[in-house]
C-alpha cells in the first residue's frame, strides 16, 4: 500500500493516497494527488445505491483516517484506513447520517458496503 518504506520516520507525512488498479499507493506529491483527486472522482466510487428511503455510499477517501499515525503508532500491522461507507436516510431535501465505518482496502470496502445494504434491506422488509 505504499510507495515509500519509510512511512514510520516521516513526522510530516500527511497520509496521501491514490489508487492504481484499485490498490492504495501513498504519495508525498501534494499537486500530484490533488490532480488525482480531481480527474478520478468516478474511479474512487466502491458502490453507491438506494435502499427505499436510504442511501448507501462507499467510497476512496484519498486521505489516512488511521490517527494513530499522528502519534508515532505505526508498527508492522499499522493498516491505513482509506475508505468509508455512509448511510443516510433521506427526507425530502435532508439527509441524516445513520451509519458511518471506515475499512483500509478496496475488498474489504466492497465486503462492508454488501454487509450495510443487506442490513438495511433487511430492516425495510420487515
Amino acid at each position: 500500500m505504499s510507495e515509500d518504506d519509510d512511512l514510520n520516520d516521516d513526522p510530516y507525512d500527511t497520509g496521501k493516497y491514490i489508487l492504481v488498479n484499485r490498490e492504495p499507493v501513498h504519495t508525498k506529491d501534494l499537486l500530484g494527488w490533488a490532480k488525482w483527486l480531481e480527474e478520478a472522482d468516478a474511479d474512487r466510487i466502491v458502490k453507491q445505491e438506494n435502499i427505499g428511503p436510504y442511501h448507501i455510499s462507499t467510497v476512496f477517501l484519498g486521505l489516512d483516517y488511521n490517527h494513530a499515525r499522528f502519534w508515532g503508532r505505526r508498527g508492522s500491522d499499522y493498516r491505513p484506513i482509506l475508505f468509508e461507507t455512509m448511510a443516510f436516510h433521506t427526507m425530502g431535501h435532508e439527509k441524516r447520517l445513520t451509519v458511518q465505518e471506515r475499512c483500509s482496502t478496496w475488498a474489504e470496502a466492497e465486503e462492508q458496503h454488501a454487509r450495510i445494504a443487506a442490513e438495511f434491506t433487511k430492516a425495510i422488509s420487515g
